[in-house]
């Protein structure tokens, strides 16, 4: 399979995973006029305003109209990686800062 298809599949997956997030997608047209609108109009689902940003991003590119500007699978698969790391960091930070043992450091250096 060539990089060119690799991305039109992939464009496939997203609007699937779209589909199973959303069942509701298209609910208006009928099959052939959401491929018909899809292919050779462009339309795409709205990204909901609640979805962090650089998700939104990765999302619209992976919707590019033009396959040759969609990243490839595996540049996916790293921004994604990298978005889970700094998730999780984030996520550690702030137990961190929750952590009971922190509080008594801290009230130990305020007496100090």
């Amino acid at each position: 399979m060539r990089v060119g298809n690799l991305r039109i599949e992939f464009l496939r997956y997203a609007h699937r995973l779209k589909q199973l997030s959303s069942p509701l997608l298209y609910e208006h047209f009928t099959p052939l006029q959401a491929a018909v609108g899809v292919v050779q109009m462009g339309l795409r689902p709205s990204i909901p305003s609640h979805t962090p940003p650089k998700l939104g991003e990765l999302l619209e590119r992976c919707w590019q109209q033009d396959p040759s500007l969609r990243p490839e699978f595996s540049k996916i698969l790293d921004i994604l990686r990298h978005m889970a790391k700094r998730v999780a960091d984030e996520r550690m930070d702030r137990q961190k800062r929750k952590s009971p043992s922190r509080r008594v450091s801290a009230i130990v250096q305020s007496i100090n």
